[in-house]
């Protein structure tokens, strides 16, 4: 077994991709920076303290699975956040600014991103291929083994049952949760005493 084949190459950059966004969302480590995203979307900021180390973790578990033995579903779910993350930027600064993409970064933060969702697009691309067989390419074979049930629930069982969940998992979180969120207004900040 060669190191150096596409399905390796693909697996260790999504679970690079997600380990380190999910380690340093986990951890808050940049919480100034990505607050801006998470209020954008239509989070207050004492929700986003909470939400924002969930979302790390389900990185970093997304992360450890794609490694370890990748499946359908969460190599799609992999795509549709990392482009939604991707989407944020110039979804947060508005209009006015992606528009002008010679003189601002909200596009370009977008198209910067295209190797965290291109990478788990063309794994997935591979793995719903009819003769793919998962590979142990780390060689720990009781774990890769133990996360076969995993694989079998979650392999997909056609390509339009894949894309309809792709759709879903899009556009759920962009045309209601959003909005939703959106619609409540900006928090009320605590008056000084």
């Amino acid at each position: 077994m060669s190191y150096f084949d596409v399905e390796t190459i693909l697996r260790v950059g999504a679970f690079g991709c997600f380990i380190g966004h999910g380690w340093i969302a986990a951890w808050k480590l940049e919480f100034g920076g990505w607050s801006k995203f998470m209020l954008a979307a239509g989070f207050h900021e004492n929700e986003a303290h909470i939400i924002m180390p969930i979302i790390g973790w389900m990185d970093i578990t997304l992360a450890f699975i794609i490694l370890l033995r990748p499946n359908q579903y969460c190599t799609a779910w992999m795509v549709i956040w990392a482009l939604s993350t991707a989407l944020i930027r110039p979804f947060s600064a508005g209009s006015d600014r992606w528009k002008k993409p010679m003189s601002d970064n909200a596009l370009w933060g977008f198209v910067e991103r295209a190797s965290n969702w291109a990478c788990p697009l063309a794994l997935l691309s591979l793995i719903t291929q009819d003769e793919y067989v998962v590979k142990d390419i780390i060689g720990i074979t009781p774990l890769f083994e133990a996360l076969a049930p995993l694989d079998d629930a979650l392999s997909g069982k056609n390509s339009k049952e894949l894309a309809i969940f792709m759709a879903i998992t899009f556009a759920f979180p962009w045309f209601v949760v959003i909005p939703v969120l959106r619609s409540r207004g900006e928090q009320e900040k605590p008056k000084k005493k």
